[in-house]
């Protein structure tokens, strides 16, 4: 193998280098986006759910308030005819 031969086939090399390093950089862009997307996903849907789990410790207070109105309905009731 010449030099000529050998020259060119370190430029190859270096292109298809240089290929895999734009491949590899472009993945790592849409991966790092992909991410940033996941995470405010993942945000959002955690303050929904911090949002249900208060809404339903407020039902559930209510629910529970309600249920001892009318467990002292009987007792209550007499009292006020």
């Amino acid at each position: 193998m010449d030099l000529e031969e050998r020259s060119a086939a370190a430029k190859r090399a270096q292109e298809d280098s240089n290929n895999l390093r734009n491949v590899i950089h472009l993945e790592n862009l849409r991966l790092e986006h992909d991410l940033a997307f996941f995470k405010a996903v993942l945000e959002d849907t955690q303050k929904d759910l911090q949002s249900n789990r208060e809404l339903i410790a407020t039902k559930r207070t209510r629910s529970f308030n309600l249920q001892l109105t009318v467990d002292h309905l009987p007792f209550l009731l007499p009292a006020l005819l």
